[in-house]
């Protein structure tokens, strides 16, 4: 799922800065992903495969933000639709 999640933000023209999660004593946990192409997302999968790591969200449930940017609003709005669509949205 994480693939087609990050796919969805680039295909629809966004950017994702960063993946975070709670933890329960050490607060958000943050890690740095900056993906802007699905290039960008296809090496960082294989990288994630390569090294058999596993996602930050593994330690909160599944839960997590991503810090989006789009060039405009309704880009935004084009992206968190397209992510409540596919399910990706938590509420």
């Amino acid at each position: 799922e994480t693939e087609r999640e990050l796919l969805t933000i680039i295909k629809n023209g966004g950017t994702v800065h960063n993946v975070t999660v709670e933890h329960g004593v050490y607060g958000n946990l943050e890690g740095s992903l900056h993906l802007t192409s699905e290039n960008d997302v296809s090496q960082y999968m294989k990288r994630m495969r390569n090294t058999n790591a596993a996602v930050l969200s593994s330690i909160s449930g599944g839960i997590h933000t991503h810090l989006i940017e789009a060039p405009t609003a309704e880009i935004m709005e084009r992206i968190l639709k397209a992510l409540e669509k596919e399910g990706f949205l938590y509420s």
